[in-house]
């Protein structure tokens, strides 16, 4: 069920560029490409920044079960 709604937010993404690059606006997929860059670029900073954080709360629970 998730795999469909992947492929309609793609063919939506890809609809509207289309539409767009119909109605003359050239600079619409180096403005996606760019979007999506920047989105990757995010998600990869947030995945950091949690997995650093979960490093933290693993090595404390550590800790807590060797006093125990």
């Amino acid at each position: 069920m998730l795999n469909r709604v992947w492929v309609v937010f793609f063919v939506c993404a890809l609809l509207a560029i289309l539409i767009q690059l119909s109605m003359g606006n050239i600079n619409v997929v180096s403005d996606a490409v760019a979007a999506l860059f920047n989105s990757a670029k995010l998600s990869a900073e947030i995945a950091l920044g949690l997995v650093g954080v979960l490093a933290l709360w693993m090595g404390l629970m550590r800790v807590g079960e060797r006093q125990v």
